[in-house]
């Protein structure tokens, strides 16, 4: 599948707030097909993810700030990162927060579509793209039953590709095997957080879609997210090329090809082969409480009510 040339000078740009685990990448595939186009995958989350292997490290908080002085550090801090994650080694400067912001900000592609976590800027809201440059923003949640188990089953198997769990799986503790852990527990309200600034000072009616809606029937939901971006729909964005092909041409500061080869395929690696969207004849159940582990049992309910109250504000056909 390829998305048809589109003559018009018109500049579309989306930017996709998601939690974990929402099927936020599959939606991402499908529209990294178009002409001219700069697609960025979780830049910010890579960057979060340096910052803090960094601090493991040194004791030391890497400035988000590009700071030529300090040069050296954010250098020390890639190092670092390379070394606890298995990510590949890419200068310094590249996960500067603000210098991913002024990459996506300065693309001169008529198409840019950037996804990243909430839980990246919850707290560094002024790397969002401004009001004045016509993003239009997209918040991908899910039912936190589904996502956090889920999250932990993915994060089981990346944990393992790394050598760093050999145990069962019933006895692996999200929030004490897992480094990064702290930021999902919360990453609904983190979500909140991030959907209450954007309705207030950069685009009063983002939309919200839920995943489970989506998959009953994606085809409304993908020419609202086309209409909303001013990107041109057609039926082709129900089915795409399997190939991996596009997916090595999106941006991250980690760099993506190799990403994909290590932990974060278990993540990942289903959406990025993926090559359609196959709507559900029906709903799956709710996960039981009594299926799912302690660690997931707190991170759901922690952020239930935030989910409900996003929940109340999603798009329906």
């Amino acid at each position: 599948m390829s998305a048809p040339d589109d003559t018009s000078n018109k500049r579309a740009r989306l930017y996709f707030i998601c939690i974990p685990r929402s099927g936020s990448t599959s939606i991402l595939k499908c529209l990294s097909f178009f002409d001219d186009s700069d697609v960025w995958f979780e830049p910010f989350v890579i960057c979060r993810i340096v910052r803090k292997a960094y601090g493991w490290t040194t004791g030391k908080l890497l400035p988000t700030d590009w700071d030529e002085a300090l040069s050296d550090e954010f250098d020390r801090a890639a190092v670092a990162m390379q070394t606890v994650s298995q990510l590949p080694l890419t200068g310094g400067k590249h996960f500067a927060f603000s210098e991913v912001k002024k990459a996506i900000d300065d693309s001169s592609k008529k198409v840019v579509i950037v996804k990243d976590m909430a839980t990246s800027f919850y707290k560094r809201l002024q790397y969002l793209p401004p009001k004045a440059s016509g993003f239009k923003f997209v918040f991908i949640i899910r039912d936190p039953y589904r996502a956090i188990s889920s999250f932990r089953k993915a994060t089981i198997g990346a944990w393992r590709k790394l050598g760093k769990f050999h145990g069962e799986d019933k006895d692996f503790d999200l929030q004490v095997d897992d480094p990064y852990y702290a930021s999902q527990r919360t990453c609904y309200e983190k979500l909140h957080t991030v959907w209450q600034h954007v309705r207030k000072e950069l685009d009063p009616n983002p939309l919200v879609i839920d995943t489970e809606d989506f998959l009953a029937n994606p085809e409304p939901f993908l020419q609202k997210i086309c209409a909303e971006a001013g990107l041109p729909y057609h039926e082709g964005l129900l089915r795409w090329d399997a190939s991996t092909d596009p997916i090595m041409k999106w941006k991250n500061p980690g760099g993506v090809t190799q990403m994909m080869d290590n932990s974060l395929s278990d993540f990942h690696g289903t959406a990025i082969t993926s090559s359609c969207f196959i709507p559900r004849t029906s709903s799956r159940p709710r996960p039981e409480r009594s299926s799912l582990t302690e660690d997931v049992l707190s991170a759901v309910d922690r952020g239930m009510k935030f989910y409900e109250e996003v929940y109340q504000s999603r798009f329906t056909p």
